[in-house]
């Protein structure tokens, strides 16, 4: 039991599963032309024309652009050929939609399918496939999509209907027992006569019905028939017997009812331009008029071919025998001149040989192509060359490039445009130096570009100084006068100048770096002798052996002091309140005590009163 549960079960999802692809195909088209799942999905699409004439109509021009894309899809691959029968087959069904929609929308939708025709005929010129080996199925192709937007554009008053076509009101009702074939409106004549009411009025509405014949026979109108009303050549007791008059004043446009029998390449002008009425196989009359064959004849031509008149060459009695132009013949066209005889070879043959001639008066490493590449024949200077994307450029410009200019071809920085706003790709390259190095200032990093700046902009600079100890020979220009001429990096380090800390182990030259920082009459000796690295105030110096003292601390004595030698008063280093002088031999007391006596105090030699010993020893 639980088997047949779960089948069941599996059943219905694959079933939803089905349903869901089949939804999603006709929704989005994912199938292309050509695939395995196209003609399922083209059927599951035809299935979504539901609705009013018009709404089918709508939906039927919708998948006329889907088809278009899906050519677009397909060109450049085998495939071509079941697009194109794809679109075609989408163009008819749409095309016979509008036909059955009510006259006042059919001009909107007219138009509609009138531009999906001219979209449709510019995709065919990105096929790759067919015209090289099918050219013939894609110029007929081409052909019915010209001639049908023509029909559909033109100022025909029918617009696809009669003239006088406009809603019935029918008098006649079927439940009243009334015949149908005395409807005051539209006479049933002919076969019509047999007809019941709800074959042409199906959902029992009359008013609204419209008289015309293709209303009714459009789905039976067979594929390629004339598009204007039925009754033009038809009669209401059978569609075999047809009456048409060629020489009433609609007979002029054959094209309107022959344009499907015209074999592929034929003329697409009017056929009693050439054709008699009574038969497809009279002589054809156009030749014997002045004419341009080439309207006619133009895809028979060869690759290559000479494109004035064929009659310039070639009789009407057939294509071979065609005689050259010769020099002076007045058949050649008005812009060749008359001194380039040689040169008209190319009217049929495709080449101008200017170089024939011209050789020897091109310049020295000139262009070694064809002259007709880039001048004209009136004037040498008017040059126009066409430039092919990632041609060698180096070829032509190798000699107007600079001095040391790049070596490789103009098209990797320049434009087809101008010299100036050359754009390079940087990427992968390594060697800026080999086209940068003489935009370098002056003592410049001589290391790669890279190692500092990026392709952006020489602004933006970031170097990585890891490794690299040689501060000196970049940034030697950068230190202060007077400054440390060791290596930047004994004091400095990359993150910043002002972040600067020196190991000052070792170093015992250290007027070598401060000496400009010492006050004025600052000790003249090493720095080393009384201070620390560490802190300037940190200062101890050691007298040992040292005599002169007034060399340092002269400055330090009060005014009018004792000018000899500290030492001969001063017994410590330390202190200088630790005073003793040796007055042995010296008698001019008052050079030093003048100051010391009381007010009123003789002013003779101390020495006359007292002794060196004590002043209250007085005498």
């Amino acid at each position: 039991m639980r088997f047949w549960v779960k089948a069941v079960l599996g059943l219905i999802l694959m079933l939803l599963l089905l349903g869901s692809a089949s939804i999603s195909l006709a929704a989005f088209g994912w199938a292309l032309p050509g695939s395995t799942f196209f003609p399922l999905q083209e059927r599951l699409e035809q299935m979504g024309a539901l609705g009013s004439s018009t709404r089918r109509a709508s939906y039927l021009l919708d998948l006329v652009e889907r088809r278009i894309d899906d050519l677009q899809a397909r060109a450049g691959t085998s495939h071509e050929f079941a697009a194109l029968e794809a679109l075609g087959a989408s163009i008819d069904r749409a095309n016979q939609a509008i036909a059955s929609s009510p006259i006042e929308e059919a001009s909107d939708l007219h138009n509609r399918l009138a531009e999906l025709l001219q979209q449709a005929n510019t995709t065919l010129s990105s096929l790759s496939e067919l015209p090289a080996t099918q050219a013939e199925l894609v110029n007929d192709f081409q052909f019915r999509l010209q001639t049908l937007l023509v029909m559909i554009t033109s100022d025909n008053p029918h617009g696809g209907q009669l003239e006088n076509s406009k809603p019935i009101t029918a008098e006649a009702n079927p439940d009243s027992g009334d015949n149908p074939s005395v409807c005051s409106y539209y006479p049933l004549t002919g076969a019509h006569t047999s007809l019941e009411c709800l074959e042409c009025h199906i959902s029992g509405t009359y008013e609204g019905t419209r008289a015309t014949c293709l209303s009714c026979h459009v789905d039976i109108t067979p594929a390629g028939h004339y598009h204007e009303a039925c009754d033009f050549c038809h009669t209401a007791d059978n569609w075999q017997e047809t009456v048409w008059n060629h020489a009433s004043d609609l007979s002029s446009d054959c094209y309107y009812c022959h344009e499907w029998d015209a074999p592929l390449k034929h003329y697409d002008g009017q056929c009693s331009q050439c054709h008699g009425t009574t038969g497809w196989l009279n002589d054809p009359i156009y030749h014997s008029q002045p004419s341009n064959c080439w309207v006619c004849h133009g895809e028979e031509a060869p690759i290559s071919h000479y494109l004035d008149k064929c009659s310039a060459c070639h009789t009407t009695s057939g294509w071979s025998g065609a005689t050259h132009i010769s020099p002076g013949d007045p058949g050649l066209p008005a812009d060749v001149p008359p001194d380039h005889v040689d040169a008209r070879c190319a009217q049929c043959h495709g080449v101008a040989h200017c170089s024939s001639c011209h050789a020897n008066t091109r310049p020295v490493d000139h262009f070694s192509g064809q002259c007709s590449q880039c001048h004209v024949t009136d004037d040498w200077h008017n040059v126009t060359f066409l430039h092919i994307p990632s041609s060698d450029c180096r070829s032509c410009h190798s000699d107007t490039a600079p001095v040391n200019h790049y070596p490789g071809q103009c098209f990797q920085c320049h434009s087809f445009d101008g010299w100036a706003g050359a754009v390079f790709n940087h990427s992968g390259f390594t060697d800026c130096r080999s086209c940068h190095a003489l935009t370098a200032p002056g003592n410049h990093y001589p290391g790669q570009c890279s190692n500092c700046h990026n392709p952006s902009a020489w602004v933006d600079v970031t170097f990585s100084h890891i490794g690299l100890t040689d501060c000196i020979n970049c940034h030697a220009d950068t230190a202060p006068p007077n400054h440390y001429d060791g290596q930047c990096s004994l004091c400095h380090n990359p993150s910043g100048w002002a972040d600067a800390n020196f190991n000052h182990s070792n170093l015992t030259d250290c007027a070598g770096c401060h000496a400009a920082d010492a006050p004025a009459g600052h000790f003249d000796g090493q720095c080393s002798n009384c201070h620390t690295p560490t802190s300037w105030s940190n200062v101890s110096f050691n007298h040992d052996g040292y005599t002169d003292c007034v060399g340092c601390h002269a400055d330090d004595a009060p005014a009018g002091h004792f000018d000899g030698q500290c030492s001969n008063c001063h017994l410590s280093t330390t202190n200088w309140s630790d005073v003793e002088f040796n007055h042995d031999g010296y008698t001019d007391c008052k050079s030093c005590h003048e100051d010391d006596r009381p007010d009123n105090h003789p002013q003779a030699q101390c020495s006359v009163c007292h002794n060196t010993e004590n002043w209250e020893d007085a005498d």
